[in-house]
């Protein structure tokens, strides 16, 4: 409909349950305490991101396609509930999962998830304030960031989450334009032809 690949919210949901599936199974293999912290990240953006977001994921989902989408849900949560169970019998990990230090954790990832997204999702010219919520400071600690766009490639945050002031971060993106009616390109060859552009963002305090 729009002549571009999918949108991150509007991806069909059976791709989508690709990725919601093997990436906890990739990051446990990395170390469980990785694919725990994925499995809560896929959970919660079905089930309102565990009472920080309004915005509950599987009200969304079609009624053909809950019943796979329930099922994904509960293999993870019992992901969770296996992994919990092997950092915590480990005395080097099982502090990780007390409860409030999981969780400051699990808060700080979704923090950093939408403020990629808040970047690598919207063009530039289109971004606006933005309030991120429940940002740990420190186990039991939390503050909501607000970043404001300063005029070109400059953005202030209060209050401030970082140590340097001012910091720079990029990526790497390809920026693509729509095709016409009546295309129908191989989006992988389309993907893999156009060349990754850098784009620097500089963060500062408020």
């Amino acid at each position: 409909r729009t002549g571009l690949p999918y949108n991150l919210g509007e991806t069909p949901i059976s791709i989508v349950m690709l990725t919601s599936a093997t990436s906890p199974h990739h990051n446990e293999a990395v170390h469980p305490y990785c694919g725990l912290l994925d499995s809560m990240h896929v959970y919660g953006l079905y089930n309102g991101r565990f009472g920080m977001s309004d915005w509950v994921g599987i009200d969304a989902v079609g009624a053909d396609d809950k019943p796979m989408v329930e099922t994904m849900l509960r293999l993870e949560f019992g992901r969770q509930q296996r992994l919990r169970a092997k950092l915590e019998a480990n005395p080097a990990t099982a502090e990780w999962v007390e409860e409030d230090r999981l969780f400051a954790n699990y808060k700080l990832l979704q923090f950093f998830d939408s403020f990629a997204l808040y970047f690598q999702m919207t063009d530039a010219s289109r971004r606006r304030q933005a309030t991120f919520p429940s940002v740990p400071r420190g186990v039991g600690d939390d503050a909501d960031i607000e970043v404001r766009p300063e005029g070109t490639a400059t953005y202030s945050l209060a209050p401030y989450p970082f140590g340097p002031d001012p910091l720079q971060v990029w990526y790497d993106g390809r920026l693509l334009s729509p095709w016409r009616d009546g295309e129908e390109p191989d989006m992988a060859a389309v993907m893999r032809d156009t060349p990754t552009e850098r784009e620097s963002v500089t963060l500062v305090a408020r």
